[in-house]
This record gives C-alpha cells, structure tokens and sequence, in this order.
C-alpha cells in the first residue's frame, strides 16, 4: 500500500513555500497554456477543501485545434483544490481538481465542470505511461476511456511545468454512462454503482474480508452517502462476487452470472500490458448499471504511477501487493479463453496503432517537456524522445512474453538484442537504440533516427553481431542498400544526418546490409542511381560479371548471383560494383 511521505500541515508548507520563491522557467509555447490565479494568489493547500472565485484562461498559444477560454482581461471562474494520495503528499509538483463555474468543452473534449491537473511527478518514462494506458483501453474497447490533453499551467504568476488535462471519473452521460443513483434512497438500490478497490481508508467504504483472508476496502463514489437498503444491497453484492470469485473449480462460471466477462478481460489484458502491479489493489473502479439483470462492469482504468516499473517475467498480479480477486479470476478456464481471445484481436487488429501514437504524442510534449525539467530538475524528463524508446521497448516486449505465455502466436515487433552503436549514444546499448523485428525475417528496424560521426550495428557483447564497412570502403548513402562486413575487421562507419526508418537485414549465412531510409514506409518510392544491371524476364544479371544481391522493397535479402531468376515483385538488386536499379518483375 502506498503511504504519505508528508503530513498534511508540511505539504502544505511545501507549496506556500515553492509559490513564495519564483522560479526563472518558463512556458515552452509549444503547448496551449492554462493560466490559474487563486483571489489574493493563496496556496493551495487542501485537497479536501475548494478555494472558490479562482480565475483562469486559456491561451491556445497558435494550436489551431484548440479554443481560446477567457482571457487575462476577462477571465472565467473556477474552484480548486489538490487531489492524489501518494501525489498529493510525496511531490512538490501537486496535482489539482477543477470545478468549472459553468461546462466547457476544453481542448476539444467534451464539455464538463470538472477535470484533473494530472502532474505525473512520479513518471520517469517521459510522461508516456498514462497515454499508453488510455490508448490501449480505447484499443480494447472498454466502455470508457478518460480523455486527456497536454498543456502548461502557470499559477499564480510562476510556471509550474506540464500538466495534463484529464476528464475526472464520474458518473455522466460522457463519462461512466450508467444511471446515477441518489444517494441515501431506496428507490433501486441495483444501481447505478460506481466503485472502487482502495489501497486508502475512506469513510465511504465498505470494509469486507476477501475469500484468502486480507481485508478489502471498497470505496462506494456513487452514491456516496447510504441508506441501510443500499449499503444491504452492496454488500450482499460483493459478499457474492467473492464467493463465486473463490470457487475452487476452473470449470465454475458461478462468476459469470454476477460480472461482464468480456469487460473484465478486456480491463486484466490492458493491466497486463502496462504491468500494472497495483491495478487491483488500489483506483481498481467498477460499476453497475440499475436492473435486476446488470452485470458489474469493470473500468475505466485510472492510475497508471506503477506501470512499467519491471522487466518481462511475471504476471501483474504476483506482485507485493495484494491483488484483489484477479488471482482467483484468472484460473477460471471462461476468463483465460476471454482474455486470450481479447488478446488475439489485439495483436491481429490494433497492435500497429500503438507505437505511432506515443511517438506522436511523444515529439508532441519533447520541448514543454524540457521547460519542465528546468522546472522540476528533480523530477523532471527532458530527453522525453529516448524515454519513448524505452517503454515502447518495455511493452513490446511485455506483449511478447505474454503471448508466449498464453500460447498465442503473434507476427508482431520485439526487441531484437541489436543496438545501433556509435558516437551519437556514447558505443551504448541503450533501448532507444535497440532494433524491433519486422515481420520478415532477418529484417530489423529503427525509426525516426538522427546520425553523427561513426557507429556500428552490433549486439551487447560485440559477438555474434559486429557489422560495419569493409577495410577502405566507402560508407552508406541515404537511400541506398549497403553491404555491410562482419566481426572484427570491420571497420566504423559515418553518418550524419536524420532518417525515418534504419533497416538491418541479416541472413542465416551471417551475410548483411543496411539500409539508411528518408522514406517513411519504404524504399518502393526511392530513386536508385542507374548500373549496369540488366533485366530479361524474370532473370536479373549485370552486363560487367559482377556478383548480383537482390532485396525484396523491404531490405530482405532474396537472392545471390551473376544471374538470378526471380518471382514476380519489386526489387532492389546491388552489384558488387556499387551499381543499384528497382527492378520490376511481372
């Protein structure tokens, strides 16, 4: 469980004390920036208590997409106050909770009185775990995934860094979209219900013992205040959600009869993709909609402060903190065929989605990023592009252990344990400049890449995989395959410059080249310089006997020889020449 690392009073001090002194960051103007003043600029220090008649605009900052709100003549009113437990306590950097005077559609989400200032303090990985959580439980297709948006906020006259706007868990229309049942009335106690699996003592809660003996903390959000045929209700409801949960049986579907299968696996598999090591122990929601026959629906996914903080080799639930429920769930013979299911078509669907969209979102933040670690030096990511690096590597290869746990077969991208290597990353091996697979084999992959001075392709150890030019050959050329020479005599390459994709191809045999792409997709598009290649048919052979390397568009090598006969497709054939042509085979 997590613990508060600062009495209320002295986290308080904290904040007067960080607002009192000024500091010389500053907004990058990269971002839209929301701008806060409290009446007289007092501190914020409660997150139980609101201070009202707080002033705010937005200024858009030239973003096209997103709506000026007010103005420093003419603000608009709000409350706020903290929010968090942990956050609240453990970081100078606070989080915040909004309450709007009146609904606004912010940033284009939809519109609502109330919102989070969301710090991400405690994220190390580019503040990139919370958008690739939301964007997997989209992917998955939860019922409803908080929306969020990255600006920079100045309170009070200080910049105090990067935020991140977030829709609020709520009971709404646009939000959780179940009834919202009164509080303290017996009119359909079967719901709406939103709660929670707390790691946090509320008065709110129902305190129950789970089926292995540990004390459970449910905290009811919606309704918050109970009548006794309501709080009968709930319990009754989760006192039968832990008896058919601690059925002994694989075979039992008690469980079924009382949670949406579906929704429950969909909601494990995005926990399981993050590693979320707390996701059932604490801001686990689940709600029920009104009627006899509802289903308690798990989601939305909230806190993501523990995702990605372990290397692949076991399941989010073994974990030192107590798991509620899920060990129990996840051996009932039902789930596993859910979830792998879930899995299957993610893999098969959507796994593509993922990683542009953090490097978007990533290249997006970089320079507001920065002006934030100016800001918060001891908390702060100013290299947020090689933090992409590493939790994409982080969670391709948690997909890849997973599926290899469960016994899915997936054509999907992992680490390859092949570094780019050079004067650029200091010789290191850095995830930033681990190679993916692709889909051919023997193909490997680096993107959006910046070059400078030598380098080489090698693995950790300089073993088995050493490659770079031969012995007084020339270096590679944007755009162009080149062969490349293998183990210790060959020699440092040179390069700068910026490339979309770096592709390394390697045989079987050992044999290698590289390709060093403008081209985002492919090297289809590309215009090799013409050579002394000729083509008759399917046969493609050179006019001086030089020896013939043909590449399929993807930079796998195909075939080898004076004279190659090939089946029908684009190629890229190399003589041993230096000569290069695309070649068409029909």
């Amino acid at each position: 469980m997590r613990l508060s690392l600062l009495p209320g009073f002295i986290a308080g001090l904290l904040v007067a004390t960080t607002a009192a002194e000024g500091f010389s960051a500053e907004p990058s103007g990269t971002l839209p920036v929301l701008y806060i003043e409290t009446p007289d600029h007092q501190p914020i220090t409660s997150k139980e208590t609101y201070i009202s008649n707080t002033s705010y605009w937005l200024d858009p900052k030239g973003d096209p997409e997103v709506e000026a709100l007010g103005s420093k003549e003419a603000p608009l009113t709000m409350q706020i106050r903290g929010r968090g437990n942990y956050t609240w306590t453990g970081f100078d950097k606070k989080p915040y909770r909004l309450k709007l005077e009146s609904k606004q559609p912010i940033m284009g989400m939809d519109k609502s009185k109330h919102w989070a200032l969301m710090a991400h303090a405690d994220d190390n990985l580019g503040f990139l775990r919370a958008p690739i959580t939301f964007k997997l439980s989209e992917l998955t297709g939860l019922a409803w995934t908080p929306q969020h948006r990255p600006l920079e906020v100045v309170l009070n006259g200080d910049y105090i860094g990067l935020y991140f706007l977030t829709q609020t868990v709520r009971v709404d229309k646009d939000r959780v979209d179940i009834v919202e049942q009164a509080d303290n009335s017996d009119a359909d106690v079967t719901g709406g219900w939103l709660l929670e699996i707390d790691n946090y003592q509320e008065e709110n809660q129902l305190r129950m013992t789970e089926g292995d003996g540990s004390e459970m903390w449910i905290t009811y959000k919606s309704p918050e205040v109970l009548c006794d045929a309501q709080y009968q209700y709930l319990k009754g409801q989760m006192e039968a959600l832990n008896n058919a949960f601690y059925q002994q049986s694989p075979q039992s579907t008690d469980w079924e009869k009382l949670a949406d299968k579906e929704a429950l696996a969909a909601y494990y598999l995005v926990q399981e993709m993050t590693d979320n090591y707390e996701s059932f122990h604490g801001s686990c929601y689940f709600t029920r909609n009104a009627g006899a026959d509802c289903l308690w629906t798990w989601g939305p996914v909230w806190d993501t402060g523990s995702t990605f903080m372990r290397d692949p080799g076991q399941f989010m639930y073994d974990s030192q903190w107590h798991q509620t429920w899920i060990p129990q769930i996840v051996k009932f013979d039902s789930f596993k065929s859910a979830y792998t299911e879930a899995m299957k078509q993610f893999l098969d669907n959507h796994y593509g989605e993922v990683a542009p969209y953090i490097r978007n979102y990533a290249a997006r933040i970089a320079e507001a990023a920065r002006h934030d670690a100016e800001r918060w030096p001891q908390y702060g990511n100013p290299d947020v592009e090689a933090d992409c690096a590493k939790i994409l590597s982080l969670w391709s290869n948690r997909v890849m252990w997973l599926s290899e746990q469960w016994g899915i077969e997936a054509d999907v991208p992992r680490a390859s344990g092949i570094y780019l290597r050079g004067d650029m990353n200091g010789w290191g091996t850095d995830a930033a400049w681990e190679f993916t697979t692709t889909a051919t084999k023997g193909v490997y992959e680096l993107t959006d890449v910046t070059l400078s001075g030598s380098f080489k392709i090698a693995d950790k150890d300089w073993g088995s995989v050493n490659y770079g030019r031969a012995n007084n050959g020339a270096n590679p050329v944007a755009d162009e395959p080149f062969l490349l020479t293998q183990g210790t005599d060959s020699q440092n390459m040179q390069a700068d410059g910026s490339y979309a994709r770096v592709v390394f191809t390697m045989t079987d045999d050992g044999q290698a080249t590289l390709l060093l792409s403008t081209e985002e997709a492919s090297i289809d598009s590309t215009e090799l310089p013409s050579a002394t290649i000729q083509v008759s048919g399917n046969t493609v052979s050179t006019t001086d006997g030089s020896t013939l390397r043909v590449y399929t568009i993807q930079g796998a090598l195909t075939a080898c020889g004076s004279s190659v006969s090939l089946p029908a497709g684009m190629y890229i054939a190399v003589s041993s020449s230096c000569g290069a042509k695309k070649v068409a085979i029909k």
